[in-house]
């Protein structure tokens, strides 16, 4: 087997340009219109629908669930059962695909039978338990099959009433459209009242939206939600709008090549809270003009630095920081302590991306500031985030030798993305590249265990630095290394066996603790490496290292603890991904790399 990633390459444009572009349909409305269609009265059709990966993996549970749903080049037909599904047992996977696993959390509870809901390992570390603790309140069945308030769930469905729940909707306004879209096949009315600040509220308005052309009317006041129940829907002919998250790539095109890009297909009155991305970028300096169904946006060489509360379009803050990378002093996001529990922690993955780029920026519970200037082209790590991939991807229009990595997560959202890309005039080149596998953690992580365990699974050779080390020195351990020559020796022959190994390709590599602590180290490793941190509390580390004697800077407790501190900051920062170990087994953790990483067969 050899390992590969995918790298997308783009070629600024020699100038500026004027084009015009239709994006897909809306993924938000396309999935609450998928749920509703399903529960209601009779066939209805979506057209200008999103073939987002989660818009067709939404549709192929349904269709497990027994709803008739036939899939056409331009139309979506859906037969929906009022609420009356068979009996369903047995797990559903829904990936990494956030609304999905929200919406279904609240469907599966009218279904009869017993469902277990669960996803990648980063699902399962996004929060349920505001939507879980209400829907609990209405007498559904749940339980929680790994850490309290997140996946996986098993839920024992079957015929509910409605009543009156209290929600904490602070971490996700999907908790609330979850409930609200399965309200009218409830009896009697269902009443929510929130507590708190309700993130993403627009997304609430076009749940209400859609159901509204479904023939449902919902009483909303003042963070109180009211639906009489047993209403039913009335099947319909849906349009989908076009996605406003999805125009923001090409409205940042224009802001960064003082080019002209109208998207054709987007209402400035559209009840999408990433419309108003346009708004941004008009007090940057760029111009806006705004029709019956469009919005065009003109770009200038003299964009400057904002202050922007985003907490109703958070969807399109990376998009704004690439943007605010290439401006005139600091652009400071607020109102996105939420992105943290997304797809990855895009608050984390972008300071770390923007800095590959030359761009510092400093990070907060709800906040990023940007310090503009004159970004570097290099490669950018997606985090397995769609967004990630599509809002760098705009800074190469103006950059030149940037590349992204795993450029096919734009699946996710918008398949077409870089095909729509090309229709601006801007070329990509997309090709595979050989890769290393680079494991680091402080010492007991269980890097040594599960790298060849990675090595087992993969048939991929290993190579683990301290080995080579040894094997340098002539010496019998590392702790002899220590005793007889001390540190410094240690380091530098650290530094020529990860020099070394880093010339390597299609290998894993298990370094030592320390590695972190030269720089010159981890740019070697970044060369052909995805570098992933194992990551565990001090405590745990304790509780594996039974035997100090191989531990010489473990031997005493208080001084291993300090070390422990000082680099923990360097992990997290050097890292392309980060797993948790402490509720892991070796074999656990290196079915999660392996699910993340790209093999092919030898030729």
């Amino acid at each position: 087997m050899s390992l590969v990633r995918s790298i997308a390459t783009i070629h600024p444009l020699n100038g500026a340009i004027k084009a015009q572009i239709i994006v897909p349909g809306s993924k938000s409305f396309t999935n609450r219109a998928l749920i509703i269609a399903s529960l209601a009265n009779g066939t209805s059709t979506l057209s200008g629908y999103s073939n987002s990966n989660d818009s067709l993996l939404l549709i192929n549970i349904l269709k497990l669930f027994g709803i008739d749903i036939l899939i056409e080049k331009d139309l979506i037909t859906i037969k929906g059962n009022p609420g009356k599904f068979k009996e369903f047992i047995g797990k559903i996977d829904v990936e990494d695909a956030g609304t999905v696993m929200r919406f279904l959390t609240a469907l599966c509870c009218i279904i009869p039978g017993e469902i277990i809901l669960e996803g990648s390992s980063r699902m399962h570390q996004r929060p349920i338990k505001g939507l879980v603790d209400a829907l609990k309140q209405l007498g559904t069945d749940i339980t929680y099959l790994g850490e309290e308030g997140f996946p996986p769930l098993k839920i024992k469905g079957g015929p509910l009433d409605g009543g009156k729940v209290e929600m904490d909707a602070s971490k996700s306004s999907q908790f609330i459209s979850a409930l609200l879209m399965i309200a009218p096949v409830l009896n009697p009315h269902l009443e929510i009242v929130t507590e708190g600040e309700i993130a993403s509220a627009p997304y609430i308005e076009m749940t209400i939206s859609a159901m509204k052309q479904f023939g449902l009317s919902v009483e909303a006041n003042a963070g109180k939600y009211s639906i009489k129940g047993g209403s039913g829907y009335t099947s319909t002919n849906y349009l989908v709008e076009g996605d406003a998250s999805s125009a923001s790539y090409f409205f940042a095109l224009a802001a960064l090549t003082q080019s002209t890009i109208r998207v054709n297909n987007i209402s400035p009155t559209s009840l999408q809270g990433d419309v108003k991305f346009a708004d941004l970028l008009l007090q940057m300096g760029c111009q806006v003009t705004k029709g019956e169904n469009y919005i065009e946006v003109i770009g200038t060489n003299e964009l400057h630095g904002i202050m922007a509360d985003m907490k109703d379009m958070q969807d399109v803050a990376q998009t704004l920081a690439v943007v605010a990378a290439f401006a005139d002093g600091d652009t400071t996001i607020t109102g996105v302590k939420n992105l943290e529990i997304k797809e990855t922690k895009r608050l984390s993955a972008l300071q770390k991306e923007l800095l590959r780029m030359g761009i510092k920026s400093t990070i907060g519970v709800d906040h990023i500031m940007i310090k503009g200037g004159q970004p570097n082209g290099t490669l950018i790590r997606t985090h397995n985030d769609h967004r990630m991939a599509m809002a760098f991807a705009i800074a190469g229009a103006k950059t030149p030798d940037m590349q992204i990595e795993s450029p096919e997560v734009v699946s996710k959202s918008f398949p077409e993305f870089w095909q729509k890309l090309s229709e601006t005039g801007i070329k990509t080149q997309h090709a595979e590249e050989p890769m290393n596998i680079v494991l680091i953690g402080y010492m007991g992580a269980g890097k040594t265990t599960v790298a060849k365990l990675l090595s087992e699974q993969t048939g991929l050779p290993l190579i683990e630095t301290d080995s080579e080390i040894v094997a340098q020195s002539g010496l019998g351990s590392v702790g002899e290394i220590f005793e007889q020559k001390g540190e410094t020796y240690f380091r530098e022959l650290e530094k020529k066996a990860v020099t070394e190994a880093s010339l390597k390709t299609e290998v894993i590599i298990s370094c030592g603790g320390g590695v972190v602590m030269s720089y010159d180290n981890i740019a070697a490793l970044r060369k052909f490496g995805k570098i992933i941190y194992l990551a565990a509390s001090f405590d745990i580390i304790k509780e594996r290292l039974n035997n100090t004697d191989s531990r010489p800077l473990f031997k005493d407790e208080p001084m291993a603890q300090l070390l422990y501190q000082i680099r923990l900051p360097l992990y997290t920062q050097y890292a392309d991904e980060v797993i948790q170990t402490d509720k892991l087994s070796p074999t656990e953790i290196a079915n999660i790399i392996a699910s993340k990483i790209k093999l092919k067969s030898a030729k």
